[in-house]
């Protein structure tokens, strides 16, 4: 607590963010891993002394997934996680979305679509460092997508059906990532079509 300057800073990054590291673990793992993990990291580590290194590891055995990144991400750095949709277009029978991360933190993307029939598709895009993806939620259409190098700011999701059969895009509808701007992470097409920039 010395090496804060306000106690204001001090509160945000002692106890907020305790809140925020764990909430978008689950993001990232599941509710499932998270869940597993937690109970094997107690197991493995209560009244013992773990680092943070620990924690992760305990993580990665459960899910499969490198952490690290996470990790160096959230403890040692001051970036922020910021996604945007930058607009769908369409190429043949098939439709483009063009995504865009603008923060530095990167992150594994949920991606809601909803079609013109009225059917929908849960779409994982996973980080390529993350050397893997997590588990789908039971019940719904789940697909996971090719991974997004963390080192391109853009990402393009080729879908095999017409743009024209799209009503909508969302990054993450269940707003559990924290993107500190979520205002750009929709684009409703039927509604206001000239609101897509890639018309």
């Amino acid at each position: 607590a010395d090496h804060f300057n306000t106690n204001y800073a001090y509160s945000a990054a002692s106890y907020s963010k305790g809140g925020v590291f764990l909430g978008q673990l689950e993001y990232v793992l599941g509710r499932e891993n998270l869940d597993k993990s937690l109970l094997r990291y107690f197991d493995e580590w209560s009244f013992k002394h773990p680092t943070p290194d620990a924690f992760i590891h305990v993580l990665e055995k459960v899910s499969g997934l490198e952490l690290k990144w996470y990790l160096s991400y959230m403890l040692n750095t001051t970036e922020v996680i910021d996604y945007a949709i930058k607009g769908v277009e369409s190429e043949g029978d098939q439709a483009l979305i063009n995504l865009e991360r603008i923060g530095n933190f990167p992150m594994p993307i949920d991606l809601y679509i909803t079609y013109t029939d009225g059917t929908t598709e849960l779409v994982n895009i996973p980080l390529r460092m993350m050397r893997g993806a997590k588990p789908g939620p039971d019940g719904v259409d789940f697909t996971v997508a090719e991974d997004w190098p963390w080192t391109n700011p853009e990402y393009t999701l080729t879908i095999d059906r017409n743009a024209g059969e799209i009503e909508r895009v969302e990054i993450d509808s269940t707003k559990r990532l924290a993107d500190v701007n979520p205002d750009n992470n929709f684009l409703n097409l039927t509604e206001d079509p000239e609101s897509n920039p890639s018309n």
